[in-house]
Protein backbone atom coordinates (compact mmCIF):
# COMPACT_ATOMS: atom_id res chain seq x y z
CA UNK A 1 0.00 0.00 0.00
CA UNK A 2 1.31 3.59 -0.58
CA UNK A 3 1.42 3.90 3.22
CA UNK A 4 4.56 1.76 3.04
CA UNK A 5 2.76 -0.39 5.49
CA UNK A 6 2.89 -4.60 4.55
CA UNK A 7 -0.11 -6.33 6.21
CA UNK A 8 0.75 -8.94 9.09
CA UNK A 9 3.47 -11.42 7.85
CA UNK A 10 1.85 -15.59 9.16
CA UNK A 11 4.58 -16.29 11.96
CA UNK A 12 6.03 -12.48 12.60
CA UNK A 13 3.25 -11.33 14.68
CA UNK A 14 5.44 -9.83 16.75
CA UNK A 15 7.38 -7.45 13.76
CA UNK A 16 4.06 -6.49 11.24
CA UNK A 17 5.31 -3.43 10.30
CA UNK A 18 8.34 -4.11 7.15
CA UNK A 19 10.31 -1.59 5.55
CA UNK A 20 9.78 -1.89 1.63
CA UNK A 21 13.03 -0.80 0.86
CA UNK A 22 15.44 -3.02 2.90
CA UNK A 23 12.46 -5.90 4.55
CA UNK A 24 13.55 -4.29 8.15
CA UNK A 25 10.66 -5.49 10.87
CA UNK A 26 8.63 -3.37 13.54
CA UNK A 27 6.38 -4.12 16.34
CA UNK A 28 5.38 -0.55 16.07
CA UNK A 29 3.86 1.68 13.54
CA UNK A 30 5.86 4.63 14.55
CA UNK A 31 9.16 2.97 14.69
CA UNK A 32 8.51 1.93 11.00
CA UNK A 33 8.04 5.34 10.46
CA UNK A 34 10.99 6.91 12.36
CA UNK A 35 12.92 4.16 10.15
CA UNK A 36 12.30 5.32 7.04
CA UNK A 37 14.69 8.49 7.74
CA UNK A 38 17.51 6.13 7.29
CA UNK A 39 16.03 6.07 3.21
CA UNK A 40 15.16 9.20 2.80
CA UNK A 41 17.81 10.96 4.51
CA UNK A 42 15.70 13.13 6.40
CA UNK A 43 16.96 14.55 9.71
CA UNK A 44 14.64 16.26 11.12
CA UNK A 45 15.98 16.60 15.01
CA UNK A 46 18.98 19.61 15.41
CA UNK A 47 20.62 20.32 18.38
CA UNK A 48 20.27 23.92 19.74
CA UNK A 49 23.73 24.30 20.76
CA UNK A 50 25.56 23.83 17.45
CA UNK A 51 23.17 22.85 14.62
CA UNK A 52 24.06 19.14 14.10
CA UNK A 53 21.28 17.12 12.48
CA UNK A 54 19.95 13.94 13.41
CA UNK A 55 17.47 11.34 11.77
CA UNK A 56 16.22 9.35 15.17
CA UNK A 57 15.81 11.62 18.78
CA UNK A 58 17.72 8.81 20.57
CA UNK A 59 20.99 10.06 18.60
CA UNK A 60 20.19 13.65 19.54
CA UNK A 61 20.01 12.56 23.00
CA UNK A 62 23.60 10.99 22.94
CA UNK A 63 24.86 14.00 20.86
CA UNK A 64 23.71 16.63 23.28
CA UNK A 65 25.97 14.76 25.68
CA UNK A 66 28.93 16.19 24.01
CA UNK A 67 27.86 19.53 25.41
CA UNK A 68 26.79 18.75 28.66
CA UNK A 69 29.82 16.79 29.50
CA UNK A 70 27.18 13.49 30.73
CA UNK A 71 28.91 10.45 30.90
CA UNK A 72 26.31 7.72 32.24
CA UNK A 73 28.24 4.68 31.51
CA UNK A 74 30.89 3.32 34.00
CA UNK A 75 33.05 0.44 33.98
CA UNK A 76 32.96 -1.48 37.10
CA UNK A 77 36.83 -2.68 36.57
CA UNK A 78 38.58 0.81 36.66
CA UNK A 79 35.58 3.81 36.89
CA UNK A 80 36.07 5.20 33.16
CA UNK A 81 32.33 6.91 32.15
CA UNK A 82 31.31 6.75 28.42
CA UNK A 83 28.90 8.52 27.05
CA UNK A 84 27.55 5.57 24.75
CA UNK A 85 26.58 1.65 26.23
CA UNK A 86 28.44 0.66 22.91
CA UNK A 87 31.73 2.80 23.73
CA UNK A 88 31.77 1.35 27.42
CA UNK A 89 30.74 -2.53 26.23
CA UNK A 90 34.05 -1.77 23.78
CA UNK A 91 36.48 -0.96 26.57
CA UNK A 92 35.61 -3.56 28.68
CA UNK A 93 37.38 -5.76 26.52
CA UNK A 94 40.55 -4.06 27.30
CA UNK A 95 39.91 -6.01 30.89
CA UNK A 96 38.64 -9.43 29.60
CA UNK A 97 41.18 -9.36 27.09
CA UNK A 98 38.45 -10.93 24.58
CA UNK A 99 39.38 -10.44 21.14
CA UNK A 100 35.89 -11.06 19.48
CA UNK A 101 36.80 -10.33 15.88
CA UNK A 102 38.76 -12.98 13.71
CA UNK A 103 40.50 -12.33 10.34
CA UNK A 104 38.64 -14.80 8.07
CA UNK A 105 41.59 -15.09 5.88
CA UNK A 106 44.61 -15.77 8.85
CA UNK A 107 42.31 -16.35 11.81
CA UNK A 108 44.33 -12.98 14.22
CA UNK A 109 41.69 -12.15 16.17
CA UNK A 110 40.86 -8.26 16.65
CA UNK A 111 39.00 -6.49 19.75
CA UNK A 112 37.74 -3.70 17.50
CA UNK A 113 35.43 -4.66 14.54
CA UNK A 114 37.07 -1.15 12.88
CA UNK A 115 39.90 -2.56 14.17
CA UNK A 116 39.26 -6.09 11.55
CA UNK A 117 38.08 -4.22 8.80
CA UNK A 118 41.35 -2.51 8.92
CA UNK A 119 43.37 -5.20 8.61
CA UNK A 120 41.74 -7.40 6.11
CA UNK A 121 42.93 -5.11 3.84
CA UNK A 122 46.67 -6.54 3.85
CA UNK A 123 44.75 -9.34 2.86
CA UNK A 124 42.90 -7.54 -0.21
CA UNK A 125 45.45 -4.61 -1.08
CA UNK A 126 41.87 -2.45 -0.71
CA UNK A 127 43.38 1.17 -0.18
CA UNK A 128 40.93 3.69 1.44
CA UNK A 129 42.67 6.69 0.34
CA UNK A 130 44.04 8.23 -3.22
CA UNK A 131 48.06 8.57 -3.19
CA UNK A 132 49.04 11.71 -5.28
CA UNK A 133 50.15 11.55 -8.58
CA UNK A 134 54.08 12.00 -8.85
CA UNK A 135 55.06 13.74 -12.09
Amino acid sequence: CSSGLDPLVPGDEDKPYKCQLCRSSFRYKGNLASHRTVHTGEKPYHCSICGARFNRPANLKTHSRIHSGEKPYKCETCGSRFVQVAHLRAHVLIHTGEKPYPCPTCGTRFRHLQTLKSHVRIHTGEKPYHEPVTS
